[in-house]
């Protein structure tokens, strides 16, 4: 099997987000400019934090491909114990956190699922290769 996304770009959420950075930023600029000393870095922090932390993932039938910045890394999907929906989300969207352990120790990666079609999928080869899984919606 080819490898399938399982993690959303967000691309219409990050440009809502950015249409609203910038009216909130033109409206400080315009009337309080001495707030732009605190809004460009909390604005640039949840940027960071709600659209940029969360990773890339893929799989297959076998594993889970992680992308960071500092390579990739890839899971046995038989490795990945926990897969949990985090009470974050955006609009109808939630970040779901999923635990595995290789042999770097325990990991954990957090992503917003895309398609629900390649999430379910996911779900059924985790189940599949590993019967212990724990799947938590809430």
């Amino acid at each position: 099997m080819k490898r399938t996304d399982l993690s959303s770009k967000l691309i219409i959420e990050k440009t809502i987000f950015f249409l609203l950075l910038a009216t909130v930023l033109t409206f400080c600029a315009a009337h309080y400019p001495e707030l732009l000393f605190i809004a460009v870095p909390v604005f640039i922090f949840l940027d960071y934090l709600v659209y940029y932390l969360p990773d890339k993932i893929e799989f297959d039938n076998e594993h889970l491909f992680i992308k960071r910045k500092t390579g990739e890394e890839c899971i046995d999907l038989k490795h990945i114990c926990l897969v949990k929906m985090t009470g974050l989300s955006i609009g109808r969207k939630n970040i779901w956190k999923i635990k595995y352990s290789n042999y770097n120790g325990d990991g954990i990666v957090r992503f917003y699922p895309g398609n629900v079609s390649s999430f379910n999928d996911f779900i059924k080869l985790v189940r599949a290769a590993n019967s212990n899984v724990e799947v938590r919606t809430r």
